[in-house]
């Protein structure tokens, strides 16, 4: 069971593939922001993101059938290692930034960059993909599109404030992702929703905590190019 929606296994009966069925209930008439996410999700054929196999909907539910990710969430995987490499944070972030850069390549943001939508793919294997499109938003650089949602540890700033979005802001997130995958420590978090959102706004965050002495200094660069607030950026750590 998830957060929006009840996901079972199924199976489809000319091929005999197992997918994921996942249904949301929801009334006919409340059914634009799911509509939206199957819209996205048609667009997005890339290995680095869920595959969206089909979606129907019935008068109680609209019925999502995506490709079983079997290897659970990245997070809980390195929660149970000791030690972790700086390569291997490397490596997975490259992943990360490779269905990211195709997302914006489509004109699309996907602003809910957290841990827990990053997904293996199987459980004895390293490949990941991004889940979860629901806060998806396409866009066009003329638009001024903004939006107010997001998780307050890992939102950007031009959200809290209610300003234009940009692919910047999907690379604002990775900061506190590659920051937990590093170091263990999420870069915003307060003492409650404010404060993480004040600290978020103020950027208020620096590497004078012990644990980052061990972090190279590539990876520190590329950590501070996400700070701008600026919509030039690059995609660094796929080279």
């Amino acid at each position: 069971r998830g957060k929006f929606g009840i996901v079972r296994a199924c199976t489809e009966k000319s091929t005999g593939v197992e997918y994921a069925a996942k249904m949301i209930k929801t009334k006919v008439s409340d059914r634009t922001t799911v509509l939206q996410e199957i819209d996205i999700m048609n667009q997005l054929h890339h290995p680095k993101l869920v595959f969206l196999h089909d979606a129907y909907q019935t008068d109680e539910y609209v019925v999502m059938i995506m490709e079983v990710l079997r290897g659970g969430e990245l997070l809980d995987r390195l929660i149970k290692r000791e030690t972790l490499l700086e390569v291997e944070v490397i490596y997975y972030m490259q992943q990360v930034l490779q269905g990211l850069k195709f997302m914006h390549d489509s004109n699309i943001l996907h602003l809910d960059l957290k841990p827990e939508n990053l997904m293996l793919f199987e459980k004895d294997y390293d490949d990941i993909k991004l889940i979860d499109f629901g806060m998806a938003r396409k866009f066009q650089a003329q638009d001024s599109l903004k939006v107010l949602f997001g998780t307050p540890e890992f939102v950007a700033p031009e959200v809290v404030s209610y300003e234009k979005i940009s692919p910047a802001t999907d690379m604002w997130y990775l900061l506190p992702v590659l920051c937990i995958r590093l170091s263990g420590l999420s870069p915003f978090m307060g003492d409650n929703d404010h404060d993480t959102l004040s600290n978020v706004t103020a950027c208020n965050w620096d590497f004078d905590d012990d644990i980052f002495d061990d972090i190279s200094a590539e990876a520190k660069s590329f950590i501070s190019s996400l700070l701008r607030r600026d919509p030039k950026y690059d995609y660094g750590l796929m080279d």
